[in-house]
């Protein structure tokens, strides 16, 4: 009994355990606040938001209010609803913008856009954070958070100019290796090769699997090359019987086989030009940071 005792009491002072002073809310901040954190390191992000709705219920005019906005936006981007994160963070941009929590909610408004895939909104949203906020905290890495946004859109000139300008202005940045990195994966996407759908429309007319192998898509050419010669062999083999009945029946499946090869063909070659590839790998390397 006294072992199972000290054993509760253990596991009783990690839990009621004040967070360290670097957390988003002090240890003298409300409950419900420690308890919708504690919800979010454990990844229950909807159980966070409960805590932080009970919170808002509670103490509408309380000091910790934005903050708990700022929470509960995080919340939900980390469970996935963009839309509610959005929403949110706009709501306390406009309700608090002179204030830390509202340039805050403001910079995540720009940078979570950039990560659901919205560039031209998040390009609006960054360009609004640098004219209302142009010595902000979040001034420096705006700037190349729009260097990104110009680059999912394709702009690339913009882009690269913007980067240039970046590192002219801040030229001890600690985001100089993400700024070299973006110019980099820019140029790569510019000087990218790109494959003609007519050539392989035409080269598989004569050779099925084709327009696979003009990619570099050799796996997929050679099930294509060779379903296609196995479907013609045995429509020459029914017709070498004199079975005309199986030469037709093969004829009509290799007729399907053999459009399905163009087809693909060439979508393979619209799949390869895309730039969805290149689009994903910028999308993914904005730093969320908070």
């Amino acid at each position: 009994m006294r072992i199972l005792l000290h054993l509760l009491l253990a596991v009783t002072a990690i839990i009621v355990m004040p967070y360290p002073a670097n957390r988003a809310f002090a240890a003298d901040s409300h409950p419900l606040l420690q308890q919708a954190e504690r919800h979010i390191d454990n990844r229950q992000y909807y159980h966070a938001v409960t805590e932080i709705m009970r919170y808002q219920y509670i103490n509408p005019r309380g000091k910790e209010y934005y903050g708990s906005m700022l929470m509960m936006g995080k919340a939900y981007y980390l469970g996935d609803n963009y839309y509610q994160a959005t929403q949110v963070m706009a709501e306390c941009y406009n309700a608090a913008r002179d204030t830390g929590e509202g340039e805050k909610a403001l910079y995540f408004l720009g940078t979570m856009r950039l990560k659901s895939g919205s560039p031209f909104f998040a390009h609006r949203t960054i360009q609004e954070y640098m004219y209302i906020y142009p010595d902000g905290t979040y001034s420096e890495i705006s700037q190349l958070h729009a260097c990104h946004a110009l680059a999912m859109m394709n702009d690339h000139r913009k882009a690269l100019d913007g980067i240039h300008e970046f590192l002219e202005k801040y030229p001890q940045t600690g985001y100089r290796e993400e700024a070299l990195t973006l110019e980099k994966n820019i140029i790569e996407q510019i000087n990218r090769p790109r494959k003609s759908p007519l050539t392989a429309f035409l080269g598989s007319l004569v050779l099925p699997g084709f327009g696979h192998f003009y990619t570099g898509n050799i796996g997929m050419g050679l099930l294509s090359f060779f379903t296609n010669a196995g479907l013609i062999y045995l429509i020459y083999d029914g017709y070498a019987d004199g079975d005309m009945f199986r030469a037709a029946f093969f004829g009509f499946i290799e007729l399907s086989f053999y459009q399905y090869s163009l087809l693909t063909g060439v979508r393979n070659v619209h799949e390869y030009n895309s730039d969805r590839e290149y689009y994903n790998t910028l999308r993914m390397s904005v730093e969320t940071r908070f």
